[in-house]
């Protein structure tokens, strides 16, 4: 078996060079949106978690008041 060889990309003029790199800058944007959404994710994850967490603490003063 022999190595197999990726073929190589041949760049011609400077406007395929902007080309390929307004291509990667998009590339790059579209992974970072993807990352802001996650972390948007998380913190509505952490809202919610939070929100239940408040509400323990709102029924555990209710039994504290009661009993007082």
């Amino acid at each position: 078996m022999g190595l197999r060889r990726e073929p190589q990309l041949r760049i011609n003029s400077q406007r395929e060079i902007s080309e390929l790199q307004s291509e990667t800058k998009q590339n790059v944007d579209s992974v970072m949106t993807v990352q802001d959404a996650i972390e948007q994710n998380v913190d509505s994850v952490m809202t919610v978690q939070d929100a239940i967490e408040q509400h323990e603490r709102n029924e555990e003063i209710d039994i504290l008041s009661r009993i007082r």
